[in-house]
């Protein structure tokens, strides 16, 4: 079994326990107020201003993809979560997704390199200077900068060959930098998130062998797993009964179930194993 890092001692590891178990309280079914729940711990465990996580898939089968011109070998990120961020930081943010941008960045790149395995870095690890460069020529300090941050700590869980989930940790420019204690406090934490990564996979439609869900699609998707019958959906989210019916088959064919129960089995029972 493996040692917790020499770099936290007993009173780091019982505040991670604690945040684990201060889970129990929070619904299965709603992995983002339990992520939140997270974010909001781990922010006040490593000082951190903060926090953001990305659903990234690796896709082989799109044939706009020349893998020799690729520098992130496939790896795309594909939804963006922001924990206390602005809304000019969430726009910067989605934009920089959108825009590819991070297809040159050089802390993406070589973070990617490191994909399958889970993993925690110090963003200015990855920031080094080639010849003829200053800092601000590099990618991911001129979106630091765009964000007022001074520091960044980047971690991801390797769910399965072809999914990783990522959580960014940031302080704001006039503050420390982030130390390997901390560093290290966010990798025990991202070793044991795999069920909650499962099911924010899920809550997304984005398991291997499903398909992603619209937002409407997620909020009705929450109201099914709440126990709500497809009138009161329809009632809470302002639809009739015939379009909350289209929204509950929609939700089933996409995350492969045929049934409320079904749906309820695969939430209590999330996949351990994963297709390729």
């Amino acid at each position: 079994m493996r040692s917790p890092p020499q770099t936290l001692d007993r009173d780091d590891l019982f505040k991670i326990s604690q945040l684990w178990v201060s889970q129990g309280n929070k619904p299965l079914h709603r992995p983002l107020e339990v992520l939140f729940h997270f974010f909001d711990g781990l922010c006040s465990l490593t000082d951190a201003h903060t926090a953001f996580s990305v659903i990234s898939i690796k896709d082989n089968q799109n044939p706009t993809l020349q893998p020799k011109d690729d520098p992130l070998g496939g790896w795309r990120a594909k939804e963006l979560i922001i924990f206390r961020g602005s809304a000019e930081e969430r726009m910067i943010g989605m934009d920089y997704m959108n825009s590819h941008d991070y297809l040159h960045d050089e802390a993406t790149i070589a973070n990617m390199k490191h994909a399958g395995k889970h993993r925690v870095h110090l963003i200015r690890e990855f920031l080094e200077l080639r010849e003829g460069m200053t800092r601000d020529d590099l990618h991911a300090q001129k979106l630091l900068d765009a964000l007022g941050l001074g520091d960044r700590l980047v971690g991801a869980h390797a769910l399965c060959p072809n999914a990783e989930f990522f959580i960014g940790l940031d302080r704001l420019q006039g503050y420390p930098l982030f130390d390997v204690r901390e560093r290290d406090i966010l990798f025990e934490v991202i070793r044991g998130m795999r069920p909650l990564v499962t099911r924010l996979f899920m809550s997304f439609g984005r398991l291997t062998g499903q398909t992603s869900l619209t937002p409407r699609e997620q909020e009705a998707l929450h109201f099914l797993l709440d126990g709500l019958s497809e009138k009161e959906v329809g009632e809470e989210m302002g639809i009739t009964p015939a379009s909350a019916h289209q929204y509950a088959v929609s939700i089933y064919r996409k995350l492969g179930v045929n049934s409320r129960a079904q749906l309820l089995n695969l939430w209590l029972n999330p996949p351990t194993e994963f297709g390729v």
